[in-house]
């Protein structure tokens, strides 16, 4: 898994140091459309870019940001225009469930997901299945993923050229909460089986 997460990060830096800002807003487009595409290595090389003179550290995380809030836009409409449907003919009493919690906790759960590594690439798709006001869904979503995108980018420019020894602290926590997720979803899945 180490050797995996080497190579998408030599794939990440290269694609950056290649395409610049452009790169930044992709990767983290990307990465939020919930595809593994790390932003805790997109962030923090950049800002270790942003000490060479390459970047601009405020330029850096607003790119992210906007990568993030764009990825989170499409998952949010795959949501909304396919997921309930499909949803409800396999499990309406699930949905009824899910749309009552979401109604409950609402965009508090967007802006607190989007702080957390794993569940902020997710957190998109209830919202669009619920179908919450695609402005407050933006505007938790941006509130959410500034202070991420800042804090990776400022850990890149602390941290300078060394900025890859994030990746396997970062890798330690992301693993128990895939591992806490998936487990969750099984535990889920089995209690509401039809």
């Amino acid at each position: 898994m180490e050797h995996l997460i080497q190579n998408i990060a030599v794939w990440i830096t290269h694609f950056i140091s290649y395409l610049g800002y452009p790169g930044i807003i992709l990767l983290m487009t990307i990465e939020s459309a919930c595809i593994p595409l790390p932003s805790e290595i997109t962030m923090p090389f950049s800002g270790y870019l942003a000490t060479q003179g390459q970047f601009n550290f405020w330029i850096v995380a607003l790119c992210g940001t906007f990568g993030n809030w764009l990825g989170s836009a499409i998952v949010y409409y795959a949501g909304t225009f396919g997921g309930h449907q499909f949803l409800a003919r396999i499990a309406p009493h699930h949905v009824k469930k899910s749309e009552d919690f979401y109604k409950k906790y609402g965009m508090h759960s967007v802006f607190l997901g989007r702080l957390l590594p794993v569940i902020r690439t997710f957190i998109s798709v209830p919202a669009g299945l619920m179908k919450v006001p695609f402005s407050k869904f933006s505007f938790w979503t941006i509130l959410g993923s500034f202070p991420w995108c800042v804090a990776l980018t400022y850990a890149g420019v602390l941290l300078g050229k060394n900025w890859g020894i994030l990746l396997p602290i970062f890798h330690r926590i992301n693993l128990p909460i895939i591992l806490l997720t998936a487990a969750g979803i099984v535990v889920w899945l089995w209690k509401y089986r039809d």
